[in-house]
């Protein structure tokens, strides 16, 4: 099925320029609408596939992961939509963490910093979460270097990655505070809405108002 979303909610190209930004949901507007149509539903347009965070979460309850690992930053708000879906369901969710793995960090020549960065965060993930099975979020895939990354990392920390988001475009950057100890941030009033949502969406392909 073909779903279009709001007018001008499409892509041209593998471009994440054209793909809208998280910003304040108080503020309202055309791209939250736009924003909350990607979360919520897939669609083709120009070609290129959009898969809902609706239907990944459909893929990812049936496979039980115990951990969701989020590319950070901008990724993390998606962990409140994570806790709007399971509160939904009744369910205790897995255990949610990032992972530093950006575009930055796919670079050939890393400087020693970046490389640092990369090996202290496979530490904190062998130190919490070795063994554990997990799937990866990542809340726009362009060329699918960041989350190839992260597979890696979590792989090197000796995580068993089940799956990730490889056909996501959901937004682009999330502007606002992020707060990565507690895997929340500003948008978490919106993020929840849209995973409690999200549950009757991934069973019923109706359209956003």
């Amino acid at each position: 099925m073909t779903l279009e979303c709001t007018e001008d909610s499409h892509f041209d190209d593998f471009d994440d320029e054209i793909v809208p930004d998280l910003i304040s949901s108080d503020r309202g507007g055309r791209w939250i609408d736009d924003v909350r149509c990607r979360l919520l539903e897939s669609y083709e347009d120009f070609g290129l596939q959009n898969v809902s965070f609706a239907e990944y979460m459909k893929r990812f309850h049936q496979m039980k992961p115990e951990v969701f690992a989020l590319t950070a930053n901008s990724a993390v708000p998606v962990a409140d939509a994570i806790r709007g879906w399971y509160d939904e369901i009744g369910e205790e969710q897995p255990e949610l963490t990032y992972v530093r793995a950006n575009r930055d960090l796919t670079q050939e020549n890393l400087s020693l910093e970046e490389q640092n960065v990369v090996e202290q965060d496979i530490k904190r993930l062998e130190r919490e979460y070795a063994d554990a099975r997990a799937v990866i979020i990542d809340q726009f895939v362009c060329s699918a270097k960041t989350l190839n990354l992260a597979t890696c990392m979590l792989g090197r920390a000796g995580l068993m990655v089940m799956d990730g988001t490889h056909e996501a475009r959901w937004y682009n950057h999330a502007f606002g505070d992020i707060d990565l100890t507690n895997m929340t941030s500003e948008h978490a009033p919106f993020m929840r809405w849209i995973g409690r949502e999200a549950v009757h969406y991934s069973s019923n392909e109706s359209r956003l108002p």
